[in-house]
């Protein structure tokens, strides 16, 4: 294993233990006013290392901010109100399959044989870990909330495409930004029901931790990492977050583990290694 190897298994610790940060969070704060402060930490770690946003297309800037950022954390928080770490994390898991098929709508992308079945077993593997509670219920309602901003990522994969030819730091830091900046009134209006008195250390280690390692320090870790190897070889480590998410909710947070849950959550991670073998 090399550096860029470990880097990027680091990066995906750290990605699958967002969904542990954002749990205890919720505890104390909003939904709105954790999705702002990340991204308000990561901006300002991030805006004196970017410079300015001139020549950058302001008004998609601010469609990523919407997609990415503030529609894409809004619905992921407030589903992890009432569904566990662990199945918000396999759910995210079919983004690749979800773009897929959006890609193959608005894009006219073709989608080999490969890609179908990564489709289908995702998509199968969604259908269990929905209903691996025991049906359509509370935690299911969750589920379908965090099913939604995975395809809000997914759009905004699709419109990202548009920035290619553009500075990765510089596009990544303004879509951070102009998220934050959409985030922000609602967040003051939800900061009303969470006053500041009501939040203790945990939460605001897991707030810094979303905002300063997850986001800022996770974009330049994994950058980095692509000096050394190949962005394929990246992918295939995609399967991680998951893994890490589900263990830390168990042996920390406490979460049930279904069968069915397990067994979806295992169609999924089949369909992301379909989907990277190509």
């Amino acid at each position: 294993m090399n550096r860029g190897d470990a880097a990027v298994i680091t990066v995906m610790i750290i990605f699958g233990l967002t969904f542990i940060a954002i749990k205890i969070a919720l505890a104390e704060a909003g939904p709105l006013f954790i999705a702002f402060s990340r991204f308000f930490i990561a901006s300002i770690i991030l805006l004196p290392l970017a410079g300015s946003p001139r020549g950058l297309p302001i008004k998609h800037i601010l469609l990523l901010g919407f997609t990415g950022v503030a529609a894409f954390f809004t619905l992921q928080n407030f589903g992890l109100v009432y569904t566990t770490a662990s199945n918000a994390s396999l759910i995210l898991a079919s983004i690749p399959a979800i773009t897929a098929i959006l890609s193959r709508i608005f894009l006219k992308e073709s989608l080999s044989r490969a890609k179908l079945i990564a489709i289908s077993l995702s998509i199968a593997g969604v259908v269990l870990i929905v209903f691996a509670g025991g049906g359509i219920g509370r935690s299911s309602s969750g589920d379908l909330l965090v099913l939604g901003s995975a395809f809000s990522w997914s759009v905004y994969t699709i419109l990202g495409k548009k920035m290619q030819g553009y500075p990765s730091l510089r596009v990544t830091t303004y879509t951070m930004v102009s998220g934050a900046i959409l985030l922000f009134p609602p967040a003051l209006w939800e900061f009303r029901l969470y006053p500041v008195s009501s939040i203790l250390l945990p939460t605001i280690i897991s707030i810094f931790f979303l905002g300063a390692v997850a986001s800022a320090g996770a974009f330049f870790l994994y950058n980095w990492a692509l000096k050394y190897i190949e962005a394929g070889r990246a992918a295939l480590y995609t399967n991680l977050p998951p893994v890490v998410t589900v263990t830390a909710g168990v042996l920390y947070l406490g979460e049930p583990l279904y069968p069915l849950q397990i067994a979806g959550g295992i169609l999924v991670l089949l369909g992301i290694g379909v989907y990277n073998k190509k």
